[in-house]
């Protein structure tokens, strides 16, 4: 008997989401998993832009997969990240100049270098971001904090959703989602803040107080369902229903992170501001 889109979701889950905590200590497993998981969108998102057919073509997309993990690269061997992100710089200046080369015109070559360089700022960039919040102080708990939020969002949309689904939620982008589901969500979100807060700081880790832990649930609820709207307008615009395959019943790295990508960067400015205070 097949499992419902419900049930592949829940094995999904307990598949990546206990590797992705595991993964929080020690820190390089935690980097190298990351890496992994960048590989594999970079590939997904790449293989949008073009799909590789040629052997060429083929060695060429695994350059320009290669080339966005240069920053985790550098924290691998120990060396400043900004070393790893100057490197990726002279790959992007060597991408337009095979432009040049190739004869393209000045609208093809920028048409083409602003697919790659959002590719790079948005992949490399977000998940260096998950980096950067495990290397703050009590970064463990915020990026358990992001896991369990962006979870609860996603959750709490779609048994709303189902429940009580009536008005459309940028029905352009997709067409199932519902402003029932996405306050659903919030509301889910700030449940589990409340939880992680409760919890977090009875095993003393580090936390900030309940108002701003209610702050940053609602923050990251919020940016998780853009980020979610983000890659299904990018799905739509190329005419596909998954990114990838990688996960069984919920599609590639792009489907399955999209909401933890979006949301970890304003987390971590809330992180460094708190902290700075």
């Amino acid at each position: 008997m097949p499992m419902t889109n419900f049930q592949l979701r829940v094995l999904t889950s307990a598949i990546y989401f206990p590797l992705l905590i595991l993964s929080v200590y020690p820190r390089d497993i935690f980097v190298i998993f990351i890496c992994i998981l960048l590989a594999g969108a970079l590939h997904e998102y790449f293989r949008f832009l073009s799909w590789p057919v040629s052997t060429q073509q083929f060695i060429r997309h695994l350059l320009l997969v290669a080339a966005g993990l240069l920053p985790f690269l550098a924290l691998l061997l120990n060396q400043p990240i900004l070393l790893g992100i100057l490197a990726l710089g002279v790959v992007y200046q060597i991408h337009l100049v095979r432009g040049m080369v190739e004869r393209l015109s000045f609208e093809e070559l920028l048409k083409n270098s602003k697919a790659h360089l959002f590719g790079y700022l948005y992949l490399t960039g977000l998940f260096s971001v998950l980096i950067l919040l495990r290397d703050q102080p009590g970064g463990e708990s915020f990026v358990w904090f992001l896991l369990f939020v962006v979870g609860a969002t996603d959750t709490g949309a779609y048994f709303v959703g189902k429940w009580r689904g009536r008005t459309p939620f940028f029905e352009w982008i997709s067409p199932k989602k519902t402003w029932e589901g996405f306050v659903g969500g919030l509301f889910f979100a700030l449940v589990v803040s409340f939880v992680c807060h409760a919890v977090f700081t009875h095993f003393h880790f580090l936390m900030p107080p309940l108002w701003l832990s209610l702050v940053m649930g609602l923050i990251v609820g919020l940016a998780s369902a853009f980020g979610d709207l983000l890659v299904s307008s990018m799905k739509r615009q190329y005419k596909v229903k998954d990114a990838g395959k990688l996960f069984m019943g919920h599609g590639g790295v792009l489907d399955r992170f999209d909401g933890v990508l979006f949301a970890g960067l304003p987390l971590l400015l809330i992180v460094l501001i708190w902290s700075a205070f």
